[in-house]
């Protein structure tokens, strides 16, 4: 039941079995619970450049922590590992922006093509991103992570809003708004204008 693993952190332990007919198959597993994340707290603003603490609980047996980021998305959500291996209980978080344009999402948004951040990066105007922590033991084995089996539509979890503080180029701001043809001819004509860089 969905109520019974709410506090539970999720861990990649599990795995199909099969059980033949008339006999019985016994096996063990031991949950932890959800690792906690101590900052941030809620949805906060994020303009590159600033720095953000990431912090949380350490987890008994946990040899490191793996730093994941989901960004949403018109049409639902991609995740990744954005930091893996990190050890200690914090990180600060200061990701370059549309400097780096990194990590990249190849997701296809319905009826509009690549998503903006195929091209731009994560941290591009306007996106959302959501926070979360996988505690892993020596052998890199899952331990727990700080999602849980049970996510609440409206719940107040770790995110940033990206605000856009920085002057955006015109080609960046017509990948933002889904005109890749014009985008394209943009980066095109600016490559021919300035060749030897990369267009931005």
């Amino acid at each position: 039941m969905p109520g019974d693993l709410a506090g539970l952190g999720k861990f990649k332990g599990l795995e199909a079995f099969t059980v033949e007919a008339g006999k019985t198959e016994q096996l063990q597993y031991v949950f932890q619970s959800k690792v906690n994340i101590l900052e941030p707290t809620g949805k906060q603003t994020f303009s590159p450049g600033e720095k953000l603490k990431i912090v949380w609980e350490e987890v008994p047996r946990a040899e490191a922590y793996h730093l994941l980021i989901t960004l949403a998305l018109d049409h639902g959500y991609v995740s990744r590992v954005y930091r893996s291996d990190l050890k200690g209980n914090s990180y600060l978080f200061n990701p370059q922006g549309l400097a780096l344009r990194e990590p990249n999402f190849v997701d296809w948004s319905d009826g509009d093509g690549l998503d903006p951040s195929a091209i731009l990066g994560s941290f591009y105007p306007g996106a959302k991103i959501f926070f979360a922590i996988e505690a892993v033991d020596r052998e890199e084995r899952s331990i727990s992570d700080s999602e849980g089996y049970v996510l609440q539509l409206n719940g107040d979890y770790p995110s940033i809003q990206v605000q856009g503080t920085t002057p955006i180029s015109p080609r960046d701001k017509l990948v933002i708004e889904k005109k890749y043809p014009e985008a394209v001819n943009a980066y095109i004509k600016e490559l021919k204008e300035k060749p030897g860089i990369s267009a931005r």
